[in-house]
């Protein structure tokens, strides 16, 4: 038994003045299919009107010339065959309001003219703002022309196309990111020099952008190389760059904090760090005996210093005693075990379970002695 089958259940198209297309009639049951199209409405034509076999292309042409603007018409066509009826409805926008620009484009539709700001965004804001385009609009009975009155009274132009697009629900509103919202600085104290950087900003999606930047403290060390980013501040891979210089000599506190604030929802935080001239640390915190472990020193002055290295105990032995540190060093010690346990006969342990010894660092800079003390905890494991 023959069974009809269709590949389309409908057509809608918008149609300036002709289309064209076709779709496939085709035989899913057994024997030989055959039948005839019929329509209600001529300005549908059809190549062929019969057909015969088990699958069949029906080529047809519309022809909108004798149409009134803005109409959209239904009607349906017929296919009656030996397999049975199929009826598909057609939609049809007539379009007959073409905007034609100086530069060879044309739109039928604001989508149209959407896909023309995509491809060149300054032309189509010059439109835009042009007594023809709004007339076009009213020629083709845009529905919202009250609100695109008050759009185009926008002086900034870039931001009043954007609007106008976002409106009509062709465009979301881009945002933008900042790449390092946490930005640590570390200066040393011999640091005079201006130091400059960057803030990063990625701009997500395309359109108008104009944002403020300041500073929420108004901290004298730091200063903006801008206060306001727009669009035209974003390269072809959409970042921005927000460069910036701080002061040394302007920072007063060995730690200071500023918040810069991009248009008033997203701050990034600048953290600065003046170093110590002389910075000292332990490899461990709680050594045992016959253990090993090593100071660490950082030198942030900015020149080779002399260090002389001593402890509290004579327990703890150096693997060297003095020794020249240009930025970072580090000198290994013992915990002695001999030497600890005529220490351990020495000292009561009734009152605590661990010993503190006391290490040295000294070093001369500017004609100034400096010292820094490190505790040495040895641990409750020793006894």
């Amino acid at each position: 038994m023959t069974k009809m089958g269709c590949s389309i259940t409908k057509i809608a198209e918008e149609v300036l003045d002709f289309y064209s297309g076709c779709f496939t009639v085709k035989n899913l049951g057994g024997g030989l299919l055959y039948g005839n199209i019929m329509t209600d409405n001529d300005i549908i034509s059809f190549e062929k009107t019969e057909f015969e076999g088990n699958e069949f292309e029906i080529k047809y042409s519309i022809n909108v010339n004798s149409c009134d603007t803005k109409k959209l018409l239904r009607f349906n066509i017929y296919i009656i065959s030996n397999g049975g009826e199929i009826t598909i409805p057609v939609f049809i926008k007539v379009l007959k309001d073409v905007f034609y620009t100086k530069d060879g484009y044309k739109f039928n539709t604001i989508k149209d003219f959407f896909s023309y700001y995509k491809k060149k965004p300054k032309k189509a804001t010059e439109i835009f703002y042009s007594a023809e385009f709004f007339n076009w609009l009213i020629k083709m009975g845009f529905e919202h022309m009250d609100m695109t009155k008050l759009i185009l009274e926008d002086c900034n132009r870039d931001r009043a196309i954007e609007n106008f697009f976002i409106f009509t629900k062709l465009k979301k509103q881009n945002f933008t990111e900042v790449i390092e919202k946490n930005i640590n600085i570390s200066i040393k104290p011999f640091q005079t020099k201006l130091l400059s950087g960057s803030i990063v900003i990625l701009k997500k999606g395309y359109g108008y952008i104009h944002k403020e930047l300041s500073l929420k403290y108004n901290s004298k060390w730091i200063k903006l190389k801008k206060n306001i980013i727009t669009s035209d501040d974003f390269d072809d891979e959409n970042r921005c760059y927000v460069n910036y210089e701080i002061n040394p000599k302007l920072i007063d506190s060995n730690f200071s904090r500023e918040f810069v604030i991009i248009d008033k929802n997203t701050d990034v935080k600048i953290d600065i760090l003046k170093l110590p001239k002389i910075k000292v640390s332990l490899s461990n915190e709680i050594y045992e005996y016959d253990d090993y472990g090593s100071i660490i020193v950082e030198n942030n002055c900015g020149e080779d210093l002399f260090f002389e290295f001593d402890s509290k105990n004579n327990f703890v032995e150096f693997e060297e005693k003095r020794c020249v540190i240009s930025e970072k060093g580090k000198v290994h010690f013992k915990i002695k075990r001999s030497k600890m346990r005529d220490f351990i006969d020495k000292v009561s342990f009734n009152k605590k379970l661990y010993i503190e010894s006391e290490i040295y660092v000294k070093t001369v800079f500017n004609n100034k002695v400096i010292l820094k003390t490190k505790k040495a905890v040895l641990g409750t494991s020793l006894l």
